[in-house]
């Protein structure tokens, strides 16, 4: 929304100026902007038309004697409606045309010189002169005179409000912010009297949530022009004058944030409007465009049961006021945010009305927009006007009232604030306070803040807002996720990842559902209502997919190895979470260098990475199972499910072959998630290996078991490391082939033998040996191998 300041200065009593009152309501949380200083009244000037005499050389062309206050001057104008006496608006030379138009220059025409243009209400980026669109603009000498700017001079903000922040969506609203601020104070609203003839022949039910209300007026002239201060405060704001009647229901919606619609009541049968909901019909609406109406529109129709306006969205070209309009009927509602806003997304329409109704709208000035229109119409356009006519209500009849403690200010915001102060501003901002008790204070709601101010956390914001977020202290974050135990282990966990050459990431909470289901994740329970689009259409069950799709954008962008993992939270429901630690490695281990080969990350690093994370949360690694894994996205043969005590604690390998073209990774990705909520406590003081520096010398020895293809390595890896004497076991060989009977397979693993209190014998190292080929054949039914 935008504005000229001078139009704001109707309503704010002040001596700020335009641009310190700019910064004043972006310190509020009012984005707002000061566009320019105006537009510069000064090339484009109102200037009267004298004689007219054709072109030399052109038919089209016109030569026109122009004064524009100061000068007499020649113009060559084309326009079919230039005659002579008339007053329109001149671009001199230098002049800009708006929105981004040409620069205006002394130009020879068919070998006429043009000193300026005769401009039309398109070239000038105004509409609503009548039927003047395809001529120069004829203004009337009523309100123009010869040598007057035509554009309102002055500064222009432009401001952008939250969702929760309706009201500012009109000058009295933003006026009132900086009221409650200490910029000046607030203008009365001019509302007269009305006299009224008695009661409207025209009807009003509600059959759905809100609040209508409205005037019957007849015997208008809606033929002639707006005054001029009206369009030049709409033409500020970007809106298109179009007659006198709907330039005032514009400048009011503009003015109190209350969008109302006008009808034509001699277009009206029955004798009354109904608002409920649509049934499935067509409807010709005044932007010129047909609709199909469902259940799901609000609709208002007549007694007939024809539908005359798409309720807080837009009116029907039917019933729309025209300039031969006699007798028309004054509409204005309070309608529930989410009916309109349902409403305007079902038939992919957004006004200027449907987007303040959606964003809530005061119910408390339902009737004061009402009179403040109706008095405008019967000042400007004649007439007489009947009682309101009211039907349905508010579900905050009752009001709010809050209980608040002005201490929790100081708790909450850090900051030292009187409780002076605080009662001076929630009154300032329109809250009635009652403050007879000294603990809890009773703070009823004003009636435009009712949509956002709903507990006592709303009114500490409110007061902090006002006092200045820059006078808020800083406090330290306090990480509230905690792992086994109760302790904190996200730091340690980064920090493990980094050191490890991981870089952290941060993706949205949402991903696709289309990509979930791809890698077999049921969405049922995780699709979100309203998405922001496609992509983001369900919780995320998995930190991984947003993880891939980061890592091919990174490739794409020509970074082709990549390393990055995120700490954050995976969905089961969308009320249900769990934390969780997701990595993923794609390319070259190294870069490529002169000291050595390089090779793509594969298993073994992602298995590395788990056992680091299960390490910092204090957990044995030899104590963790690798069992076989059946997800889909990953590879059948190079990925396993990590297992501590029984409990699924993630799983870890190579991704799917085929989800490696899916996400367009230009390489095969390592990968490994571990769902830290699921991780069970471990002793508080884990027994893991001494770090010794041991003075003897160690023994090695290499052994090849035969066995069972269903053995895993580990498993033999963890029954040879048991033997006393035994420091380290590793796997070095796999082989399945000649020598080796069907359904075995031969695993190679190197043993490094040990001893605290003296160089090893070799009867002590045959002992050892000894007792690695024993319990491997009585555990997992291993021999040795011959060859």
């Amino acid at each position: 929304m935008r504005f000229a300041y001078s139009w704001l200065m109707d309503h704010l009593d002040t001596e700020w100026s335009a641009s310190a009152v700019a910064d004043e309501l972006s310190r509020l949380g009012i984005e707002a902007e000061l566009l320019h200083e105006g537009q510069d009244p000064a090339p484009f000037v109102v200037a009267r038309v004298g004689a007219v005499k054709p072109h030399p050389s052109a038919d089209k062309l016109k030569v026109c004697e122009v004064f524009d206050g100061a000068d007499h001057m020649q113009v060559v104008c084309g326009a079919s409606n230039v005659r002579e006496g008339m007053l329109s608006v001149l671009a001199r030379c230098g002049a800009v045309m708006p929105n981004g138009g040409p620069t205006i220059v002394e130009a020879v025409l068919r070998g006429v010189k043009s000193h300026g243009m005769l401009c039309s209400a398109d070239e000038l980026g105004v509409q609503g002169w009548r039927a003047q669109d395809s001529g120069i603009l004829d203004l009337p000498s009523s309100d123009y005179e010869v040598g007057d700017s035509f554009f309102l001079s002055g500064a222009v903000i432009e401001v952008g409000v939250t969702p929760n922040r309706g009201d500012c969506l009109g000058l009295r609203g933003i006026a009132r912010e900086l009221v409650a601020a200490g910029v000046g104070a607030l203008r009365p609203l001019p509302v007269a009297d009305l006299e009224v003839f008695g009661r409207s022949p025209i009807e009003a039910e509600m059959r759905s949530a809100g609040v209508l209300m409205g005037r019957y007026i007849k015997s208008i002239k809606n033929t002639g022009d707006s005054p001029r201060w009206i369009k030049d405060r709409l033409i500020s704001a970007g809106v298109k004058t179009i007659s006198c009647v709907v330039d005032i229901v514009n400048y009011v919606m503009l003015v109190l944030n209350r969008p109302m619609h006008v009808y034509d009541a001699d277009k009206i049968q029955g004798g009354k409007l109904v608002v409920g909901a649509s049934s499935n019909t067509d409807f010709h609406a005044l932007d010129g465009k047909k609709y199909t109406l469902s259940k799901d529109n609000l609709v208002v129709t007549d007694g007939a049961g024809v539908v005359h306006c798409i309720a807080g969205v837009i009116g029907s070209a039917l019933s729309g006021c025209t300039l031969d309009s006699e007798n028309i009927f004054l509409e204005s509602a309070w309608y529930d945010p989410v009916d309109i806003a349902m409403s305007a997304r079902k038939l992919k329409l957004s006004t200027d009305s449907s987007c303040r109704f959606e964003r809530f709208t005061d119910p408390g000035c339902v009737k004061l927009g009402l009179d403040f229109a109706s008095h405008m119409i019967v000042k400007y356009c004649g007439g007489v006007a009947s009682d309101v006519v009211a039907c349905g209500e508010t579900p905050f009849s009752e009001g709010r009232v809050i209980s608040f403690n002005p201490d929790s200010v100081g708790v909450i915001g850090s900051v030292e604030i009187e409780r002076e102060e605080i009662l001076r501003i929630l009154t300032a901002l329109g809250f009635d306070v009652n403050a007879d008790k000294d603990r809890q204070w009773e703070v009823s709601v004003p009636s435009w803040r009712l949509a956002d101010v709903r507990s006592s956390f709303d009114v500490v914001e409110e007061v902090l807002r006002m006092h200045g977020y820059d006078k808020v202290q800083e406090q330290p974050v306090v990480p509230c996720i905690a792992g086994p135990n109760g302790c904190n282990y996200d730091e340690k966990l980064s920090l493990i990842m980094l050191s490890a050459g991981l870089t952290e990431v941060v993706t949205w909470s949402f991903m696709s559902g289309a990509v979930a289901e791809k890698l077999g994740y049921s969405i049922e329970d995780l699709c979100v209502e309203n998405p922001v689009s496609n992509k983001f259409d369900v919780m995320r069950p998995s930190l991984l997919p947003n993880l891939l799709q980061t890592a091919a954008s990174n490739q794409a962008c020509g970074c082709e190895s990549v390393a990055i993992f995120e700490l954050g939270e995976v969905y089961r429901f969308l009320d249900e979470s769990e934390r969780s630690i997701c990595g993923v490695r794609s390319g070259d281990n190294v870069p490529r260098n002169p000291h050595g080969a390089t090779r793509k990350f594969d298993f073994f690093d992602a298995k590395c990475d788990v056992l680091q994370v299960l390490t910092q949360l204090g957990i044995d690694g030899r104590l963790v199972e690798f069992r076989s894994c059946d997800r889909s996205y990953m590879h059948p043969a190079r990925s396993a499910d990590v297992y501590f005590r029984d409990i699924l604690c993630g799983y870890v390998g190579e991704l799917h072959p085929d989800l490696i073209g899916f996400f367009e990774m230009r390489s095969a990705a390592a990968c490994f998630e571990i769902f830290l909520s699921r991780i069970p406590n471990v002793d508080d003081n884990p027994t893991g290996d001494e770090f010794l520096v041991h003075k003897y010398q160690p023994v090695k020895r290499d052994f090849a078991f035969v066995l069972d293809q269903g053995v895993q390595s580990q498993a033999l890896v963890d029954v040879v490391g048991c033997i006393p004497g035994v420091a380290e076991v590793s796997v070095f060989d796999f082989y399945c082939g000649d020598n080796i009977p069907e359904g075995k397979v031969s695993i190679a693993v190197a043993v490094v033998m040990i001893s605290k209190v003296g160089t090893m014998t070799e009867s002590e190292i045959k002992d050892v040996s000894e007792r690695i080929i024993a319990l491997v054949a009585q555990k997992l039914g291993g021999e040795l191998r011959a060859d």
